[in-house]
């Protein structure tokens, strides 16, 4: 058997060559498509891997403490119901001990921040129900913005099935009139920016510029009014949280104001973090002043 052996600047050739024909030939078979989808799974993989980091150790640690604040509870809960039945001269009162287990299950939800939304809580009073009219406004601003908090969402077959109904219908209506409307405050922005800078070159001694000059709004602008928007929705909700709370510094605190504002608007829509005092009616007042 013989060998071959070519020149390593052939190969290098060949090599180039190949490199040339797939960037040649890239529209024909779909290679701008093929590395945006590598882009995509690239920073999934990469979000991933930051995310588990950062909150797995972080969950270990919280399910530690918690783990240990319900021992501690149980434990008192238990002595506090040997206690009851080791006293011989009381009569055990089935109802007594119906209360008991009741306000122990209770404390065990208030002591993993649970009670809000559980069925003792909703009991206590019809306001508290999760679907009041109010809500669901909430939630069908939630639907058609595609946020989707999750802190509502129905329960029923029907309902469900109406979720999607209902969203397949708003939510290309809900992005055509988005469009129309971000094209409108575009103009308005535009031309403001214009008036400016005519004034500006103007007191400068500049000369103006051409009346078919196309006049754009910088990136530096776009982005500073991105975050001043997003730095008043913060504030407005930081405030808003905190008036409604009975307990001073019970509302939001700034930064998590801030986080909550950005999730919004940008759609991401967590979940995780909700207005503490704000209820859900007041929850969708707050998003339509952040929409």
């Amino acid at each position: 058997m013989s060998f071959k052996w070519r020149p390593l600047h052939s190969i290098g050739l060949e090599f180039h060559n190949s490199i040339y024909w797939i960037l040649h030939n890239r529209g024909k078979y779909g290679f701008r498509h093929i590395c945006m989808l590598f882009l995509v799974l690239v920073y999934t993989l990469l979000g991933a891997a930051l995310f588990f980091s950062i909150e797995s150790r972080y969950e270990r640690k919280t399910v530690a403490s918690r783990k240990i604040a319900l021992d501690a509870k149980i434990e008192v809960i238990a002595e506090q119901l040997r206690q009851l039945y080791n006293n011989s001269d009381a009569v055990v009162d089935p109802r007594l001990v119906e209360k008991f287990v009741k306000h122990s299950y209770i404390a065990l939800l208030k002591e993993e921040s649970l009670f809000s939304g559980s069925t003792y809580y909703k009991a206590e009073d019809p306001a508290n129900f999760k679907w009041t009219y109010p809500s669901a406004v909430f939630f069908s601003m939630n639907v058609y913005t595609t946020t989707g908090y999750g802190s509502i969402a129905p329960d029923s077959m029907l309902g469900r099935l109406c979720v999607i109904c209902y969203s397949l219908i708003t939510i290309p209506v809900t992005l055509v009139v988005i469009r129309d409307l971000g094209q409108w405050t575009l103009v308005i922005l535009t031309k403001g920016y214009a008036h400016i800078l005519v004034a500006f070159r103007r007191s400068m001694g500049y000369s103006e510029p051409h009346e078919d000059t196309m006049i754009a709004l910088p990136m530096k602008f776009c982005l500073s009014l991105l975050a001043g928007y997003t730095l008043f929705a913060a504030t407005f909700v930081y405030i808003f949280d905190e008036w409604n709370g009975d307990i001073p510094g019970s509302g939001l605190p700034f930064f998590t104001s801030f986080y909550f504002s950005y999730i919004s608007i940008t759609t991401i829509g967590l979940g995780d973090i909700m207005p503490n005092n704000a209820t859900v009616s007041q929850d969708s007042f707050v998003r339509s002043i952040r929409l």
